[in-house]
């Protein structure tokens, strides 16, 4: 009888655990708040560019460091940006040394917009969580997706959030 009880109490905790795990609220939720003005004043922090607007614009956000699967998507990326009209992607390379930044950018063949933040900027706006993240600002200036930059990346599923 015990043990009938025991494993009735572990099957409630079981589906209870279950269900407040999906009802979490999203860890990313502060950074859906940011605007393409809040992105703006750091881009023009840390570069001397001018940008009019961020309105559908795939920012890319990333160390030189980054391991494989993350430059397997960024390359992914730079091939989508050179073919598509209605989308701007923009790299943020974290790299303190500007012969590093030069370094990776040809080494991997990449003609994204590419930024160079060299004191780490973006964690002073707390912009994003972490990195290798890319963000998705819509055509309201708001930020409508976050992911995870990694080799599983489906970048045009990442982009039906712009057609709502």
């Amino acid at each position: 009888m015990n043990l009938l009880r025991v494993k009735n109490n572990f099957a409630i905790c079981l589906v209870l655990g279950i269900l407040l795990m999906g009802c979490t609220p999203n860890k990313y939720s502060e950074y859906y708040e940011k605007t393409s003005n809040e992105w703006m004043v750091y881009l023009s922090e840390i570069s001397d560019k001018q940008e009019w607007s961020l309105n559908n614009t795939v920012l890319l956000v990333l160390k030189s460091s980054e391991c494989t699967p993350a430059l397997s998507e960024l390359k992914r990326w730079d091939t989508l940006q050179t073919n598509s009209d209605t989308v701007k992607v923009k790299l943020i390379i974290l790299e303190r040394y500007e012969s590093t930044f030069n370094t990776f950018l040809d080494f991997q063949k990449i003609t994204i917009p590419a930024y160079r933040d060299s004191q780490s900027v973006i964690t002073s706006h707390k912009l994003l969580p972490h990195t290798p993240m890319k963000v998705l600002i819509g055509k309201n200036g708001k930020v409508i997706k976050l992911g995870a930059i990694n080799s599983r990346g489906n970048e045009m599923a990442f982009l039906s959030q712009l057609k709502n």
